[in-house]
């Protein structure tokens, strides 16, 4: 879960020293073909004005699963690469890499929100941003070429494409954060969702299912959640344990939301006595 890795590291938790925070960031990032440049303004704004229309271009609501989101969800299960994400990933460092952010972009906000995390007037986070795309591409591409000339080609799938394929537990796990929930409200508890699941799924999702606490506590680190919602939990909605109790809730607010992209699922808030 490289984009999951990332994003904590982004926030510098996991380690006391912020050297090693950076490195395995960028480390983590090159693995995963993250745009962490981007992705570290973005997420700031994300974190400052969450699912708001006019200032978060991260997460726009209501998501949407259309039949090419089920195919897209299809090829997450696939033992092998999904061409159109390799396809789509090579294009988009390309152009990136000649500083042209034309295109969907990496965020719900597409290209408008990547010329706003990226201002033109930047022209050194604009440097920063062209550089480390060619980086990843021709990183990327240079690993690539030694691990086929050298018969290593299983490297390919290892290093250049571990984030192509078998991703089904990264996007059942992740998609939960907002999805279904309110937009253009100051309430984390109505624009975030926390579920509770498993020790080893918790940690390899470096416990972002509990995103409600998050959002509101983002400088906790991943491992001290747990211990935040049990001192909060009077403050907070229930939260559903496990993944298909958590689909379960979020499936009947997407159904709706096809008639009535307003609506949106408000979960039951404890009332101050």
């Amino acid at each position: 879960m490289g984009w999951t890795a990332t994003h904590e590291l982004l926030h510098k938790t996991p380690f006391k020293t912020q050297s090693l925070n950076t490195f395995f960031l960028h480390l983590f990032s090159f693995i995963s073909w993250v745009d962490v440049v981007a992705f570290r303004v973005s997420h700031v704004k994300h974190h400052q004005a969450t699912t708001h229309h006019d200032h978060d271009g991260e997460v726009v609501l209501p998501k949407k699963l259309d039949l090419a989101g089920f195919s897209f969800w299809f090829w997450q299960f696939a033992p092998i690469p999904n061409p159109w994400t390799v396809g789509d990933r090579l294009k988009t460092f390309w152009r990136y890499s000649t500083g042209n952010l034309e295109g969907l972009g990496i965020f719900d906000g597409g290209e408008p929100w990547m010329k706003e995390v990226l201002p033109e007037s930047d022209a050194v986070l604009r440097r920063r941003h062209k550089n480390w795309s060619r980086v990843i591409l021709f990183g990327h591409l240079f690993l690539a070429a030694i691990f086929i000339a050298t018969g290593n080609w299983i490297l390919v799938l290892i290093v250049n494409l571990p984030t192509a394929y078998c991703n089904c537990l990264s996007m059942f796990v992740s998609m939960p954060q907002h999805i279904g929930m309110a937009p253009d409200t100051t309430d984390f508890r109505l624009c975030c969702r926390t579920y509770t699941c498993g020790r080893f799924v918790g940690f390899l999702y470096w416990n972002m299912q509990y995103h409600v606490e998050h959002h509101m506590y983002p400088v906790v680190p991943f491992y001290n959640l747990p211990a935040l919602r049990k001192a909060i939990e009077h403050d907070l909605p229930p939260a559903p344990h496990g993944l298909i109790a958590t689909w379960r809730e979020i499936l009947p607010v997407l159904r709706k939301q096809k008639n009535d992209p307003d609506f949106c699922f408000v979960p039951a808030i404890p009332q101050r006595g």
